[in-house]
């Protein structure tokens, strides 16, 4: 693929017009420092700029944007140089040639051939890295402003943000990591949505080649799933599993650690997604996006949990990343490989940043059908066999998905939603207040509107479904986000102008206080919606893991709600699933203890044990959030999950 023009851009950058314009020279000689004066203003077709001004050396520059402007820096084309403006003494005009450029930083001038040469010396010795035609510097507060043709700014900016404690490169990528597996600690348990990657995991991880032990050929669920995924993170946590085996721990240890590389996969896709932000963008518009991110639940409580949105998830953040660095070969292959294993409907969100690309002429057709025969390839050449192989069956897994829940329309057994229930519930749900910062973002920075119609764009369609989920629209949220950090960043580097921006920055500042709290309820619900987890791990309290002669029944409550192969941790006992036996019946009245959903034990599903079993302990779980006025609200629990022995049985 030939490399993208420098000049072309993938988001949409404002162009900026300007003109170099000498207002007052003066002039100092001297063998160590000159001083001089230059005067750059900015003319802008979007936004008009406040003029501030502050003495540096060698240069005085002033430039027509808001904030205030410790240190500049400027590559200049002899062409953009005003005949009138005095060079220092230092720096001999004669040296002035056709297509030759300057680079004056501080005391430093330095002359190059080309702007190649000159990305060269910010790469190596300014700690630059160099992005299209932009120059993205290390420090978190140096911004670029691309104005002419051949007139660059980099523009510094002392924000009141919390500098010292974002200088360091990892704090970012460690707050969400940490923020991760606090989600994880909190919430170890999974529900029904999980269970075939879940199982799977387990499987791969303990079965290996007994194909016919594997839970899927047992429980099938709706639709096949991928096994792409599951052997993925399997072989990813399977030296820390080995550690832990090695020590002894129970394989409930290894649920924690299938998770938490899960979910650090998805992190790493979500912080180089962040470090591109940065470079398109800002880098406070970066840290922002990190800060509302870990601030809000959904997203960060998602990651963790083994669904299919959630594998997609990790590589449509790669696809995503290499869309906004306009790399179309990476763009197109990892989109394929994530329509084609994991998620069919990003076709859509996908397929319109494709568009994008191609009605801006940025990507031909042509390399659009090479690089996408290339994925497709490789996705179904991956996808097929393997899948094939577990499920022992021919067999493409999302094939049979779009059939069943596009072309059947068989998705709405599980349920429906009104049309518009992703914008009105679940995004207002997942974004919680930042959600009020997307139209400021989109206002300060008009390249957010090209970043937030793709994902728009693909909710809105994707609504045509009647069967809605919030898990299936996570893609969206990261890019939502930016705008709202955009918005962010916007307020906080315009604060001082007006006594209204400063209400709008405490408003920022206060917003993160109420995702925390949104934040807090959330996860004090999801903790008690585990009951049937809860209610195993109860049981194995109760009785040694070497006693061999416990039979225990899963009902389909405990296991919906948090049982899977993990927590079944004793190689003693005997664990049932099976369905739809007959209450009191004597295919389950053999068993020697019982788990039964319940929410007391007199409703229906406890009568047939009255007599013949003792209730030894019972799982409580959410039933509710307590709200009287004059009384502070609480979580209402209620007994969910109840633990039987038989009265015979010793």
């Amino acid at each position: 693929m030939p490399r993208r023009k420098r000049g072309s851009s993938n988001i949409g950058r404002t162009k900026r017009r300007t003109k170099a314009q000498l207002l007052k020279t003066s002039t100092q000689t001297s063998s160590e420092q000159c001083q001089a004066e230059l005067k750059l203003s900015t003319l802008s077709s979007d936004h008009s700029y406040a003029s501030s001004s502050k003495s540096i050396s060698p240069l005085m520059l002033s430039c027509g944007f808001s904030g205030n402007f410790d240190n500049c820096a400027c590559v200049l084309h002899e062409n953009d140089i005003n005949a009138d403006v005095h060079i220092p003494t230092h720096f001999d005009s004669d040296r002035f040639h056709a297509d030759e450029y300057f680079l004056i930083i501080g005391a430093t001038v330095q002359q190059y051939k080309s702007e190649e040469d000159v990305d060269h010396l910010t790469l190596e010795k300014l700690r630059q890295d160099v992005i299209s035609d932009e120059y993205a510097l290390n420090n978190s507060n140096f911004n670029i402003v691309r104005t002419t043709k051949n007139l660059q700014i980099v523009q510094f900016y002392e924000t009141p943000s919390v500098k010292t404690l974002t200088d360091c490169r990892m704090l970012l990528p460690i707050l969400l990591a940490v923020t991760t597996l606090v989600h994880l600690f909190i919430c170890p348990y999974t529900k029904v949505e999980e269970s075939f990657n879940l199982q799977a995991m387990h499987d791969v991880l303990f079965h290996r080649n007994n194909i016919s032990a594997y839970d899927h050929h047992e429980f099938p669920g709706v639709v096949p799933r991928t096994f792409i995924g599951p052997i993925f993170v399997s072989v990813l946590s399977s030296p820390f599993i080995a550690v832990m085996s090695s020590m002894n721990a129970t394989k409930m240890a290894a649920q924690y650690i299938v998770r938490a590389c899960l979910g650090l996969s998805v992190v790493y896709s979500l912080h180089k997604f962040q470090q591109q932000v940065a470079r398109q963008f800002g880098k406070d518009v970066a840290k922002y996006l990190v800060f509302i991110t870990i601030t809000q639940f959904h997203f960060m409580f998602y990651i963790t949990r083994p669904l299919p949105n959630i594998f997609a998830l990790a590589v449509a953040l790669v696809a995503i990343t290499a869309w906004l660095q306009g790399n179309h070969a990476k763009f197109i292959i990892s989109s394929a490989f994530v329509i084609l294993v994991f998620r069919v409907e990003l076709c859509i969100l996908l397929g319109l940043m494709l568009l994008i690309e191609l009605v801006s002429r940025r990507l031909s057709i042509v390399h659009l059908l090479g690089w996408g025969l290339v994925g497709t390839i490789l996705s179904l050449g991956l996808t097929i066999p393997i899948d094939s192989y577990l499920w022992q069956r021919l067999l493409w897994p999302e094939g049979d998905v779009l059939w069943y829940n596009t072309i059947l329309n068989k998705s709405s057994n599980w349920g429906t939603s009104p049309f518009l229930w992703y914008f009105y519930s679940a995004i207002p749900r997942a974004m919680s207040s930042s959600l009020f910062l997307m139209p400021i973002g989109i206002y300060g920075d008009r390249r957010m509107l090209q970043l937030v119609l793709p994902p728009f764009g693909f909710v809105l369609l994707y609504s045509v479904l009647p069967h809605k989920e919030l898990r299936f629209i996570i893609y969206a949220i990261p890019m939502f986000n930016v705008a709202a950090a955009a918005g962010v960043a916007y307020i906080v580097r315009n604060f001082q102008k007006s006594t209204f921006m400063k209400l709008l920055a405490i408003g920022a500042v206060g917003h993160f206080l109420v995702n925390l709290a949104t934040t807090t309820i959330f996860t004090g619900v999801s903790y008690y919606n585990y009951p049937g987890g809860e209610a195993l791990y109860k049981m194995h309290q109760l009785y040694p893991h070497n006693k061999d002669n416990i039979d225990l029944h899963i009902d389909v409550a405990t296991a919906q709600t948090g049982v899977s192969r993990f927590t079944q941790i004793s190689s003693s006992w005997k664990y049932n699933k099976t369905e739809d036996l007959s209450p009191g019946g004597p295919d389950i009245m053999r068993f020697s203890h019982l788990c039964i959903g319940a929410t007391s034990q007199d409703s229906e599903a406890m009568k047939p044990y009255q007599h013949s079993h003792n209730v030894l302990t019972y799982a409580e779980g959410y039933a509710g959030i307590h709200m009287k006025f004059g009384e502070m609200p609480y979580i209402k629990r209620e007994p969910k999950i109840f633990i039987l022995q038989r009265n015979d049985w010793s």
